[in-house]
């Protein structure tokens, strides 16, 4: 793994990106952990790799779970990561529909269990997510607002989110 401290010119990059995202929200946004940030941004990076070069040893799959973030506890943590990862639906998409049987595909899906903000405008719902957000505030209205921005017609059609867009 790259030494994160010697990246000084990515830190400062992922810190704008940050503060531009931040001022996106109305409601603010938590703290940012740059390492989880970086981690994230290297794994979508390695996904998007492989997506074009479509024939990817299992090897591959190995390095991108090595770069990916462990378990994320803290909303800090998961907008940290979801800063990067709320772009895998973009590779998930067309990898889908050229086999959805490719290792690359199912890779994705774990992910997007993993980080449920990330699945949305996926197109693959993830089980139980309102027990994950309902914890944190900032998370739920994220998730809300982006299943609202893609229209995900699977998330579009759980109960909670039908209540939620109805009052």
């Amino acid at each position: 793994m790259t030494d994160f401290a010697l990246n000084v010119e990515i830190e400062r990059e992922i810190r704008e990106y940050y503060a531009a995202d931040l001022a996106a929200q109305p409601t603010g946004a938590p703290d940012l952990d740059t390492g989880i940030a970086f981690s994230a941004a290297v794994a979508l990076y390695r996904f998007t790799q492989a997506w074009l070069i479509r024939s990817i040893p299992e090897t591959w799959i190995q390095e991108i779970r090595d770069w990916m973030p462990g378990t994320l506890e803290n909303p800090s943590a998961q907008y940290s990561c979801d800063l990067f990862l709320r772009y895998l639906p973009a590779v998930y998409r067309p990898a889908r529909r050229l086999n959805s049987a490719d290792p690359l595909v199912a890779e994705i899906e774990y992910w997007f269990c993993k980080f449920p903000l990330s699945s949305v405008g996926s197109g693959y719902e993830v089980r139980n997510i309102q027990n994950r957000l309902e914890n944190d505030r900032f998370l739920k209205i994220l998730f809300l607002d982006r299943v609202s921005a893609w229209k995900d017609a699977r998330y579009l059609e759980l109960d909670w989110i039908k209540h939620h867009f109805s009052s």
